[in-house]
C-alpha cells in the first residue's frame, strides 16, 4: 500500500503531458464550434500556454489564491453572459473551464488519472449538443488519445514511452471498448436531463444562425439568403411534393407595427387548430429530423397532422390555432418528429367554420402611416371589387409595374418603409412583398398575416428525402375568406415563379449569372451530399433508438412486453463488470499458471530478451548465461529480478526433488522478468 500511494505522489512523466496536452486541445475544438461562447476559447488558451510552459520549467504551477480567483472569475462571467447558469449549457460550460484549470495544476501521478477522467467526461459533454457521425469519429481519436496518456502514466521517471507503441495499445484498448459501447448503446435506458435547458430562447438574437425568428422586418428574411445553416432533413413515404407545394410552415405574424410583425399574445395562446379535409389525394406521412435552434418552434408542412407516438408517455409537441407546432421547450438539440401531410384542407377559425368579430378583429390591425400604399389600395377599392379579384389586383400590380425580386433589396428606413418599397426601391425580397400585401390587404379590410418559415429545399428524389437550410427561409401571406377559410396568397408567384417552382439555388443561379459551375465546384458538392447522407443516416439511427424502439428491439430478441428502467441499469451494470472481468482474464491469464509449464515459460523469457535487446539466445542457453547477457543492460533493482529468476531455475531443473515452494519461486520469476522485458520493450 505504502508503494503504490508512492507512486501516485510521483510527478506526472512528460509522455504524459504531451499526450493529456494533445487530448486537452482536440477535446476543445468541437466543443468551439458548437456550444463553447468565444472568452472560455481564451481561458482554454491562457490554460494552454500555462501548461507549455510549466513543461519548459519557466513558470510554476498555480497557487490556491489563483486557483480560486480563476474559479471566481469563471462564475462572474458566467452570471454576467447567461444570467441564470444553472442549466444544460451553462453547467457544461462551467465543467469545461474546471477542466482546463485541472490541466495546469495536474502535478503528480494521481493527479493524471483524475485529468484523464475529467477528459472523459468532457467528452462525453459534448454529446449533449451535437451527435453526428463525424463528432463521433473524431470522439474515437480523443478517447484514445486520452487512453495513450492513462497508459502513459504507468511509466516512471522522465523517460519517454515509445510513441508507436504507447499509440497501439490504446488503440488496442479503443477496440476492445467498442463491442461494450454498441452494447450499451442498445441496452442502457434513456434518461431525460435533470438539468434546465438553454437561455438561449431570443428568437430575434440567434435567427441568422438558426433561421426565422418570431419578428419580421424588411431585410430580415433576405440575411439567410447565402445561409447554409443545416434546419430539417425530411423523408416521405412516398413520392416528395412539387417544390411548388413544399411550404414549411413555422410561425405566423399578426401584428404590424409599422415596419416589423409580430407573434401578438393572443396568437400565443393555446387553441386546437380547426380544419376541415376536402381531399384525402396526396396525403401522406413523413418524418423530420429538426436541428437545434434554441427556440421553441418547428417546421411542418403547410398543412400537416402531428402523429402521435403510443409509446410515448409525454408528448413534447403542442398545436396552436394558426396552424404551427412548437416543442415544450427551447430545442437545444436534435429531435424528431413525424407528420401526416394533407395538402387539400380548409383552414377554419372555430369548429363552424366561421369567424366571429372578436375572433378576426386582431387580423385588421394596421397603422395610419404609408400614406401612399394606402391611397393605391383606396383606387383599386373603386369599383368595390370582391376578395378574390381584390388580390388578383394586387398580384397583377406586382407583375407589370416593374418589381424586382432581388436578394440584395437594401436598406429600407423611416416610418413609411412600405411606400419606400412600393414606389421607389421597387426591389425586394419576399419578406418584402409579404408585408407589403399583409397591409394592403389590411387597408382594403381584408383579415390577413404573415407566416414564416421556408420552401422547398434540396430534394433527393431517389430517397424521397428534402434537406432544408436556412437559405430556403421564405414569407408569405394569408388572407381570411368567410367562405373558403384562410387561404395563401404568396406574392413572389407574381415577381419570380421560379422561386416556386424551381427552388433557391436555381434562382440564385438566374440573379448571379452563376448556373454553371466548374468539375471542381460539381465534385465539392457531390462530396457534400455524401457527407450529409451519411449524417443524415447516422442522426436518424440514434435519434430513432429511444426508448419505445429499445422496448420493441428487446421484445423481438426476448419476447418479453416491458423492461423496467431500473432492470435495464442492473442488466447495463452486470455487462460492464463482465466485460471488465472477461478482460482482466485475457489481461492476466491465469490458465498460464493454473497449467504452468517452466520450459515454454523460459523460451518466452528468452524470445523476450532477442526481441528488446538485440540478443542471439538459442533456446538451449542455461539460465546462468541468460543472467549474464542480461544483467548489463539492467539497473540493480531489476538485475536482482533476474538473478532470483536463474537461481530458482537452477535448483527446479539441476537440483533432486523439487518442491512446491521452488515451483512458485520459479513461477514468480519467471513471470517477474517477462514483465520487466515486455515494459523494456516500449521504450525507445
Amino acid at each position: 500500500m505504502a508503494n503504490l500511494q508512492s507512486i501516485s505522489q510521483r510527478d506526472l512523466t512528460r509522455s504524459s503531458i504531451l499526450w493529456f496536452s494533445i487530448a486537452f486541445v482536440l477535446t476543445i475544438v468541437p466543443q468551439l464550434f458548437i456550444f463553447l461562447p468565444p472568452w472560455v476559447a481564451v481561458i482554454f488558451a491562457i490554460c494552454f500556454v500555462w501548461r507549455i510552459q510549466i513543461f519548459r520549467m519557466k513558470i510554476g504551477y498555480p497557487n490556491g489564491i489563483v486557483k480560486f480567483a480563476i474559479i471566481a472569475s469563471i462564475l462572474g462571467i458566467l452570471f454576467v453572459t447567461k444570467g441564470n447558469f444553472l442549466n444544460t449549457e451553462g453547467c457544461t460550460i462551467l465543467f469545461m473551464a474546471i477542466y482546463g484549470l485541472k490541466f495546469v495544476e495536474a502535478k503528480t501521478v494521481r493527479d493524471g488519472y483524475i485529468l484523464g477522467c475529467i477528459g472523459l467526461i468532457a467528452l462525453a459533454s459534448t454529446y449533449l449538443f451535437e451527435n453526428s457521425a463525424y463528432l463521433f469519429i473524431f470522439s474515437l481519436v480523443i478517447f484514445t488519445t486520452l487512453i495513450a496518456a492513462i497508459i502513459g502514466l504507468q511509466q516512471l521517471g522522465y523517460s519517454l514511452y515509445s510513441k508507436k507503441a504507447l499509440l497501439w495499445n490504446a488503440v488496442k484498448i479503443m477496440g476492445l471498448s467498442l463491442p461494450l459501447m454498441a452494447i450499451l448503446f442498445v441496452i442502457f435506458p434513456r434518461f431525460p436531463s435533470m438539468l434546465p435547458n438553454m437561455n438561449k430562447t431570443d428568437g430575434e438574437q440567434t435567427q441568422a444562425q438558426t433561421g426565422v425568428s418570431n419578428k419580421m422586418e424588411p431585410g430580415s428574411i433576405a440575411e439567410l439568403a447565402n445561409s447554409e445553416k443545416h434546419i430539417l432533413w425530411a423523408e416521405f413515404t412516398q413520392t416528395v411534393p412539387q417544390t411548388k407545394d413544399l411550404y414549411w410552415r413555422s410561425l405566423t405574424l399578426d401584428q404590424f407595427d409599422g415596419r416589423a410583425w409580430h407573434q401578438s399574445q393572443t396568437s400565443q395562446m393555446f387553441f386546437p387548430p380547426r380544419y376541415q379535409v376536402k381531399s384525402r389525394v396526396g396525403e401522406q406521412k413523413y418524418s423530420v429530423i429538426f436541428d437545434p435552434s434554441f427556440q421553441k418552434y418547428l417546421a411542418t408542412l403547410d398543412i400537416s397532422q402531428m402523429d402521435d407516438n403510443p409509446n410515448a408517455r409525454h408528448n413534447p409537441i403542442v398545436s396552436y390555432s394558426d396552424f404551427r407546432f412548437e416543442y415544450d421547450r427551447p430545442i437545444e438539440s436534435k429531435i424528431q418528429y413525424s407528420a401526416t401531410y394533407l395538402p387539400s384542407v380548409t383552414l377554419l377559425n372555430r369548429a363552424d367554420g366561421k369567424a366571429g368579430e372578436g375572433d378576426i378583429q386582431q387580423f385588421l390591425q394596421v397603422t395610419d402611416n404609408n400614406p401612399k400604399t394606402t391611397e393605391l389600395v383606396e383606387t383599386m377599392l373603386a369599383d368595390d371589387p370582391s376578395k378574390t379579384e381584390f388580390v388578383n389586383r394586387l398580384l397583377q400590380h406586382f407583375k407589370q409595374d416593374g418589381f424586382q425580386y432581388t436578394m440584395q433589396p437594401g436598406l429600407l428606413q423611416g416610418r413609411d418603409s412600405i411606400d419606400q418599397f412600393m414606389f421607389d426601391a421597387k426591389l425586394g425580397f419576399c419578406e418584402h412583398y409579404a408585408s407589403a400585401t399583409a397591409f394592403m390587404l389590411r387597408k382594403a379590410n381584408i383579415p390577413s398575416r404573415v407566416v414564416i418559415g421556408y420552401l422547398g429545399g434540396s430534394i433527393d428524389r431517389n430517397r424521397n428525402l428534402i434537406e432544408v437550410r436556412g437559405k430556403d427561409a421564405h414569407a408569405w401571406v394569408e388572407y381570411w375568406d368567410d367562405q373558403n377559410g384562410w387561404i395563401r396568397v404568396d406574392p413572389t408567384t407574381a415577381v419570380s415563379p421560379n422561386r416556386i417552382d424551381l427552388g433557391i439555388d436555381d434562382l440564385i443561379g438566374e440573379l448571379t449569372g452563376m448556373g454553371s459551375s466548374s468539375a471542381w465546384d460539381r465534385l465539392s458538392s457531390s462530396f457534400s451530399a455524401l457527407k450529409d447522407r451519411i449524417d443524415y443516416s447516422w442522426t436518424k439511427m440514434v435519434l430513432n433508438y429511444q426508448s419505445s424502439s429499445q422496448q420493441s428491439l428487446l421484445k423481438s430478441l426476448f419476447n418479453i412486453d416491458f423492461i423496467s428502467v431500473f432492470t435495464l441499469v442492473k442488466i447495463s451494470i452486470g455487462l460492464l463488470f463482465s466485460f471488465v472481468f472477461v478482460q482482466a482474464i485475457i489481461f492476466f491469464k491465469p490458465w498460464r499458471r493454473l497449467f504452468f509449464n517452466a520450459n515454454h515459460e523460459y523460451f518466452r523469457v528468452i524470445e523476450l530478451s532477442n526481441k528488446v535487446y538485440g540478443l542471439q539466445l538459442s533456446v538451449s542457453t542455461a539460465p546462468v548465461e541468460l543472467s549474464e547477457a542480461l544483467i548489463k543492460y539492467l539497473p540493480a533493482n531489476d538485475q536482482e529480478k533476474v538473478q532470483n529468476m536463474a537461481d530458482a531455475l537452477v535448483k527446479y531443473w539441476y537440483q533432486p526433488n523439487a518442491s512446491n515452494a521452488s515451483t512458485k519461486d520459479v513461477k514468480e520469476g519467471l513471470f517477474a522478468v517477462q514483465k520487466l522485458l515486455k515494459g523494456k520493450n516500449v521504450r525507445k
